[in-house]
């Protein structure tokens, strides 16, 4: 019962461990028990390894239980810096003696999931960044230097052309809501994050998200891919199907996803097909959900899934190449006709001024 209560207490103050830290520690930890070196070992190794305190502290958590009695199955989930799922495929591993194989296959595809997820943010930055800085230099004409040629232009006494008009009027407008509609933005901002940590907000959210053009598919094929990686880990385990969804829908903070892993769960329960489950919740890649049937009457599910994975990776990594290849020069040629616009409706009066001069 002190050991209980101990696990129990470590869990509640242990923090999960970051991908990046968990793929190094995975890694280190199956290499090790790969060259048959005994698990207790392997952890004293990775304690005084220099990994970093994160990775250490995660060792010696580990080696505290396994000293008291604990496999690293159980291990694992009494520090709480491990998924459930790594736990349930490690306990397989240990019962058919292929831990290190098991501990490989998870930390390549948590590789994988973190390469694609790295892809996905420097497609996006460039697009991002480039919006951001666009809308800041524009404002900054906006409220800094169309103000001035806007008194100077009316000490002038001259009749404004159309795009000067337009472009003072806007300028002015700016200037004028610029402050309110700043708060606005940041009020709806602070209403979607607190939104966000409510469960009704939390679902309504990730529905809007899935509605969104382009964005809404490739999240949905984002999170298939994972599931189908996660699901040929699992062939690969011999977990239990539904014990492998119940973990999987536990552990995932989208709570739409975790709805449609329930759904599934709940149809295999009644007696559907996996590859039918999956179609009846409507979310989920068609080609994932046809493959599964492929993958169920040919009796090769877990290759098949692999392959899903492998393909939707790649799917997503082309269409996210294809739309930043539209969208950056798209946004380049917007920001030329923006300040093209500003420098017309700025040179025409001028020209106008030096004409009268002339006269």
């Amino acid at each position: 019962m002190q050991y209980a209560s101990k696990t129990q207490e470590r869990k509640q103050t242990s923090k999960r461990l970051p991908n990046r830290l968990l793929i190094l520690f995975l890694r280190q930890l199956s290499m090790l028990l790969a060259g048959n070196i005994a698990l207790d070992k392997a952890l004293a190794i990775i304690q005084e390894s220099g990994a970093g305190k994160e990775i250490q502290k995660t060792a010696e958590e580990l080696y505290g239980h396994i000293a008291g009695g604990a496999a690293l199955s159980e291990a694992m989930l009494y520090t709480g810096r491990f998924a459930p799922l790594l736990s349930a495929m490690a306990r397989t591993g240990e019962e058919s003696g292929t831990l290190p194989r098991i501990l490989t296959n998870y930390t390549n595809a948590l590789e994988r999931q973190e390469t694609t997820k790295k892809k996905i943010h420097q497609a996006l930055m460039y697009p991002v960044l480039l919006t951001v800085v666009s809308i800041c230099v524009v404002v900054f004409l906006l409220i800094n230097v169309i103000p001035s040629f806007a008194t100077l232009f009316s000490d002038a006494g001259m009749r404004l052309p159309l795009p000067t008009r337009i472009l003072i009027a806007f300028s002015v407008g700016v200037g004028n809501i610029g402050p309110l509609f700043f708060l606005l933005l940041l009020g709806l901002f602070l209403l979607l994050v607190l939104a966000s940590r409510t469960p009704v907000g939390k679902v309504r959210l990730h529905t809007l998200r899935r509605k969104i053009p382009f964005l809404g598919r490739l999240d949905r094929d984002i999170h298939t891919a994972r599931l189908a990686e996660l699901m040929a880990l699992f062939f690969e385990s011999n977990v239990d199907l539904l014990q492998f969804l119940d973990i999987l829908a536990q552990g995932t903070k989208n709570i739409a996803e975790r709805e449609n892993l329930r759904t599934v769960h709940a149809g295999i329960l009644h007696g559907m097909s996996v590859s039918d489950a999956f179609h009846s919740t409507g979310f989920y890649n068609p080609v994932f959900v046809s493959m599964l049937r492929v993958g169920e009457e040919s009796g090769q599910i877990s290759q098949v899934t692999a392959s899903i994975a492998a393909y939707l990776d790649l799917d997503v990594q082309m269409r996210l190449q294809r739309a930043t290849a539209l969208l950056e020069p798209a946004l380049i040629l917007l920001l030329s006709f923006v300040i093209g616009f500003i420098v017309l409706a700025i040179a025409m009066p001028m020209f106008n001024m030096v004409n009268l001069y002339d006269l």
